[in-house]
């Protein structure tokens, strides 16, 4: 397809090697990290049937001692890389060397019909341990826009989404893994502006946890396009942390009648469908809010068609005999009580006006509105950008 793969290449080399050993490092079944002088951050997992991993930077002065780097050299340097602890291999698995490249396809999707994907489209160092992560965050981003475009039920131009929301994340990445590749060395970041004498082991470590929730996908968020519009919902929370384009939080709710317990991600399973999640507060403060979005909905041609691919959810912040008691009508969609007000909370809803919020089946927040009668006009203005929904 002729796309540029831009980026670099480090200098330094990564090594892999697994096989069966002996140590006398403590619980050297387990998984850790080991801070070697030599080696940077050393990589030790413990694998099925016995077997251990050891990876470890390469550094251009340590390749500088082989002319061919072979079995013997992965284990030379290998024991040197745990050193005090005394390593021996008595048998090698498999080993490799390898360089790492951070680079970005330049486009993710051409010609109306490629996608990249993966490790087709990003590279990075192990370092992170993201690699399958990225690629698993491409395709879940992909697969419900494909399934939608393909059964007719959005535009072509959903497909254009994956490349504007997956690319700046991505890009995000490789910035994040150049510090970690080079302090995993025992460099410090280009650019460093602090101590030039400190240990880049403990930059490593503020490093790595304040990107905790960038690489547990849970601060993965999107710009504004058709898919994430801001509301006119004004949140009571940080705008930072929930709003259009934001990973929608979790929260446990009950089920009417038996008052078991489940959660919002639950209830909101990605099979290509958005859900319109109606926060009702609590009833005795909000019926004029309900009844107004009741009568809007009901005369919609758009929202009642019964081909769209969205679900309704209404989340109480009260508990009752039943939901019908509680609102004075049907409710909308499944039902769940919020008696502890956390999803309430979550969500930064007041619950003496309510709220409603789209979810997209990916489980990002897609738009947050207030809830009466032009929340409808709003829905139906969100449905005909985002879906063929005229």
């Amino acid at each position: 397809m002729d796309v540029p793969f831009e980026g670099t290449t480090t200098e330094d080399k990564w090594v892999r090697i697994d096989g069966i050993v002996e140590t006398n490092m403590p619980k050297s079944r387990g998984y850790g990290a080991i801070e070697s002088p030599t080696h940077g951050n050393v990589l030790w997992a413990a694998l099925d049937h016995g077997a251990t991993r050891i990876g470890f930077a390469f550094t251009a002065e340590r390749q500088k001692a082989y002319a061919e780097f072979n079995e013997a050299a992965a284990v030379a340097e290998a024991i040197e890389s745990v050193k005090p602890f005394i390593l021996e291999f008595k048998e090698v698995n498999w080993f490799t060397v390898y360089s790492v490249g951070q680079r970005v396809a330049k486009e993710f999707f051409m010609k109306d019909c490629v996608f990249l994907a993966g490790d087709a489209c990003h590279t990075h160092s192990s370092g992170a341990a993201q690699g399958v992560n990225t690629g698993i965050h491409d395709a879940v981003n992909l697969g419900w826009k494909l399934s939608l475009v393909l059964r007719g039920l959005a535009p072509l131009s959903l497909l254009n989404t994956y490349e504007s929301e997956r690319l700046p994340n991505v890009q995000k990445l490789i910035n994040y893994d150049k510090d970690v590749s080079r302090l995993m060395t025992m460099q410090l970041p280009l650019g460093w502006k602090g101590d030039p004498n400190v240990d880049p082991n403990e930059i490593l470590g503020t490093v790595m946890a304040e990107a905790a929730a960038f690489t547990s996908g849970l601060n993965i968020s999107f710009e504004s396009n058709n898919l994430n519009t801001p509301g006119s919902l004004r949140l009571n929370i940080d705008i930072k942390t929930i709003g259009a384009g934001k990973r929608a939080p979790d929260a446990r709710l009950q089920k009417p009648g038996t008052f078991e317990v489940t959660r919002l991600q639950k209830e909101t399973p990605n099979v290509a469908k958005f859900y319109v999640v109606v926060f009702a507060g609590l009833p005795k403060h909000t019926t004029s809010y309900i009844e107004a979005f009741s009568a809007a909905l009901k005369a919609s041609k758009t929202l009642s068609r019964d081909d769209l691919p969205v679900s309704r959810l209404t989340i109480l912040a009260k508990s009752g005999p039943s939901a019908y008691e509680l609102l004075g009508m049907t409710p909308f969609g499944k039902v769940f009580y919020d008696e502890e007000l956390v999803a309430h909370l979550q969500y930064g809803v007041n619950v003496d006006q309510g709220a409603v919020f789209v979810l997209r089946p990916d489980g990002w927040i897609a738009t947050a509105l207030c809830l009466g009668v032009e929340t409808v006009e709003e829905l139906e203005k969100y449905f005909k950008n985002a879906l063929l929904a005229e």
